[in-house]
């Protein structure tokens, strides 16, 4: 018999769990020494520290430890501004996650946001709240592969703050300096996410030193303060800042402060050093920094749906070959975007912000550098009215521009592509460019909620497209009120967001006056929505007006109206080109004054992207019907404004006026000095002036700062007065050019014009004057630089044409030109003779150097063949 046998297999499994330890502190103490080990779950119970909890010499905290999760949510940790002489946390290990912390630093004195600057930089060696770091950030990754995740930073407290950068950013710096930062990262491969700075001290919010590479930002914002420029005349008390600097720039040439721009207070938002590796800002937000988004010294950048706003220097740059991808920013204090070292060949996607308030004399951007493709979208609604530019100084760049905004390439601009709604002026060279006649979403849209004034009506929710809020059941005779800005002239259409579960009737009124009446059919439900426009545009002119809605029937919603243009006043871009005496182009900008010496030729272009008409007033009774005006070998009594006026299509008028400046001289009252040193003022019955500069004695002086309207050679003219002899010397920028000797004229109020003999070369711009006395009781009343002959600004090589005798006797001068930027300067003339010439025909080529006698260069007689003549000096 058989035996049934069973058997059973028992398998035993076998598992095994791994986790890191899970680790409770509930002090900074127990945090400090938990984030030196490794592989670990912190989790710090949430509440408010202070790093004064630890020991003076202990109050950091340093995460050597790699693999830890540590979880600060909820915790809040401050420190006291002056407390801390260093950086109070610094994650040196790998692979660590440290989330959801609030780090503030605080001042002893309960203060959260400086106000008075003087009194805040005031007594630095004994301040309190004045304490940087010397530099240093608060945290900083000097480890790999580490995460910042959830983190609300709030940085406060350096010498100086309120002034930006006009006082040194680094080494070179007019003052102490003492700087603090937010997150430093040096190591690889760390990302930092979900993060705020608040930036409240000189320094920079996240930057990027050493051998950072494959840094990863995202969603993060980075936010510092502003002020405007004119508050610092405010500040009048010898230990004052800008008191002790005199009111200028000291890294700006010492120019006076402006009264009309605004600055950063701190640093960057998000910067990389040199030699540091690949970035990549994804969903961040730059505001109120100095510069943005500043990367041009990554060894890459990749910039995606970030937003930088009301920066100080730029909202953006990138490094070479680096992208910036559906990003936007504005222009209010400068450049919305930049290009240093004249990066190369970046791939650039913005969308420009409206900036109505921006202020200063920026343009949008300057495009420098090369091989760039750049595209701008503009942001919907109204038109800017305030066209800045944006201006390409670089070659070879494919630029689209689908803004108002106008393009102007100047001089050095060479074979870019230009795409553009906005006007585009050409000063290039080998540009293509395509004007587009671009229709633009320009309306003005108002929430029906955002009245200013009513009656009757109750806002509630909507599940109308945007949801949000509408005004509802309107009754007969109720009303509402808007304060609108009409952005430009023109006719508009009005549009309505309406529903009602019966017909309804409104009117509308502006000033006191029905503009319109609109009747509409039932929409069968408060929640049923249909946009009715008005039956015909309406011309509104630009500025605040206000828009009164007055129901005539009840039972219906407002959810937004707005107003779309159909017809607006023309956007104008004025650009004034010069020709000198020779014929030959001497300027060409976009600008609507010009300053020109008597002779030369002028052309006035207003520029618009649309067709219409033009018609010009000027002085003397100047009137033309040209869109382009040309006023050859122009006189002093052709000077004055010439008004260029448009009518486009829809009977809407654009005025621009340009101002043309015929001058050969600059007139100095005596008196209009910026600085002296013992001298008195007194009224005068000479001509020209009601007040003089007198009892003046050897040793006194007075300093001009005077306007050099352009390049030339100058003679000066004194008006002076005494009974005895004269003696002065004059100085042009501590150089002096000349030692005025002269008899005396027969009394202190017996006047008399002193001309000088010689010639002065100044150049165009800003010059220092100055009259330093040599002799005793003597007056003046006024000082004249003639210009006697117009100097090309040395700019080599300097190319002319030339002339082209036909039967008649012909003298020709190329005009002085400066060539003192060259240490050699070759001189080439091509001669080509046409025709049969006698033996009385001749010619004679000669050039001169300064006050030297001409240098024959060659002097033929008779038939002239072909040739070139050269020469180097």
């Amino acid at each position: 018999m058989k035996k049934n046998r069973l058997m059973m297999i028992t398998i035993m499994m076998l598992s095994f769990y791994s986790a890191n330890a899970q680790t409770i502190v509930n002090s900074l103490a127990e945090l400090r020494e938990a984030v030196e080990q490794n592989n670990q779950t912190i989790v710090m119970t949430p509440g408010t520290y202070s790093m004064s909890d630890l020991d003076s010499d202990e109050r950091n905290i340093i995460c050597s430890g790699s693999n830890n999760s540590i979880d600060l949510t909820g915790v809040h940790i401050t420190c006291t501004v002056g407390s801390v002489s260093d950086r109070y946390i610094i994650i040196s290990g790998d692979n660590n996650t440290l989330r959801g912390m609030e780090l503030e630093d605080v001042y002893s004195n309960g203060m959260t946001e400086v106000t008075d600057f003087s009194a805040y930089n005031k007594d630095r060696e004994t301040s309190t709240v004045c304490k940087g770091l010397k530099g240093a950030p608060d945290i900083t990754i000097t480890g790999n592969g580490n995460l910042l995740v959830g983190i609300k930073l709030t940085v406060r407290g350096s010498y100086p703050y309120g002034y930006g950068s006009m006082y040194g950013i680094g080494s070179d710096h007019v003052f102490y300096l003492d700087k603090r930062c937010g997150i430093n990262i040096t190591g690889v491969g760390n990302t930092i996410d979900s993060t705020e700075v608040q930036q409240r001290a000189f320094g920079h919010g996240i930057y990027m030193q050493g051998d950072a590479d494959q840094t990863v930002i995202k969603n993060t914002l980075v936010e510092g303060r502003t002020r405007a420029y004119a508050e610092l005349y405010e500040e009048t008390e010898t230990y004052d800042l800008p008191y002790q600097s005199g009111y200028v720039m000291p890294y700006e040439d010492n120019r006076a402060i402006p009264t009309d721009e605004v600055f950063s207070l701190s640093e960057d938002g998000f910067r990389s050093y040199g030699s540091t590796g690949s970035v990549t800002l994804e969903n961040c937000t730059a505001k109120m920094m100095r510069g943005g988004v500043r990367l041009y010294l990554a060894s890459s950048a990749t910039v995606t749906n970030c937003k930088s706003i009301d920066c100080g220097i730029t909202n953006y740059n990138v490094t070479n070959n680096g992208e910036i991808i559906n990003s936007s920013g504005n222009f209010s204090y400068d450049n919305l975007l930049d290009f240093p070292l004249s990066r190369k060949n970046t791939n650039i996607e913005l969308t420009i912000i409206p900036s109505p308030n921006a202020t200063g004399p920026h343009d949008i951007t300057e495009i420098d550098g090369s091989g760039h493709t750049i595209v701008f979208h503009r942001t919907p609604g109204p038109l800017d009215p305030n066209l800045r530019s944006i201006v390409v100084i670089g070659d070879n760049c494919n630029i689209t521009n689908e803004t108002e905004y106008p393009i102007v390439l100047k001089s050095t601009a060479n074979a870019n592509t230009i795409v553009s709604c906005g006007v585009v002026v050409d000063n290039g060279t080998n540009n293509n460019i395509t004007q587009n006649n671009c229709t633009f979403d320009a309306a003005l849209t108002i929430e029906a909620e955002d009245y200013t004034n009513m009656l009757g009506v109750e806002t509630t929710t909507t599940s109308d497209e945007g949801e949000g809020s509408k005004v509802s059941n309107i009754d007969a005779d109720d009303w509402m009120e808007y304060e609108i800005t009409i952005p430009s002239t023109g006719t508009y259409y009005f549009d309505y967001r309406i529903s009602g579960v019966s017909n309804g009737n409104f009117s509308v009124e502006m000033n006191g006056e029905i503009i319109e009446a609109n009747t509409f059919d039932a929409t069968d439900g408060d929640e049923i929505w249909e946009t009715i426009r008005s039956s015909s545009p309406i011309y509104l002119s630009e500025g605040v007006d206000t828009i009164h809605i007055l129901a005539n029937s009840a039972g219906w919603n407002l959810n937004w109206l707005a107003l779309t243009p159909e017809c607006y006043k023309s956007q104008i871009t004025s650009q004034i080109t010069t020709f000198d005496l020779q014929g030959v182009e001497f300027s060409k900008e976009e600008q609507s004054e010009v300053t020109v010496f008597p002779g030369f030729s002028v052309s006035l272009v207003p520029l618009s992207t649309v067709g219409g008409s033009w018609s010009w007033s000027g002085p003397n009774g100047f009137s033309s019907n040209e869109e382009v005006v040309s006023l050859s070998d122009i006189q002093k009594c052709q000077g004055g404004n010439y008004i260029a006026t448009f009518l486009n299509a829809c009977g809407v008028e654009t005025i621009d006026t340009f101002s043309v400046n015929v001058q050969d001289s600059l007139f100095i009252e005596a008196d209009k000095y910026d600085a002296m040193s013992g001298v008195l003022l007194e009224k005068t019955t000479d001509l020209n002036g009601d007040s003089i500069v007198t009892s003046i004695t050897t040793g006194d002086w007075m300093e001009y700062e005077i306007k050099v309207p352009f390049s030339a050679l100058y003679r000066f003219s004194y008006r002076v007065a005494s009974e005895n002899a004269i003696n002065f010397d004059v100085s042009i920028n501590t150089k002096s050019i000349d030692q005025v000797v002269f008899n005396n004229t027969g009394g202190n109020q017996s006047w008399t014009t002193i001309n000088t003999d010689s010639t002065v070369y100044l150049k165009a711009g800003i010059q220092t004057l100055r009259i330093s006395s040599k002799s005793d009781d003597w007056n003046i009343n006024w000082i004249e630089l003639k210009a006697t002959d117009i100097v090309t600004e040395c700019n080599l090589p300097y190319n002319n044409d030339g002339f082209t005798v036909r039967n008649n006797t012909i003298e020709w001068s190329s005009g002085l030109m400066d060539i003192s930027c060259e240490s050699d300067v070759n001189i080439h003339v091509i001669v080509d003779g046409i025709g049969d010439l006698g033996e009385s025909d001749y010619l004679s080529i000669y050039y001169k150097l300064d006050d030297e006698q001409p240098i024959l260069l060659s002097e033929t007689i008779g038939d002239i063949n072909q040739m070139m003549i050269s020469s180097q000096h």
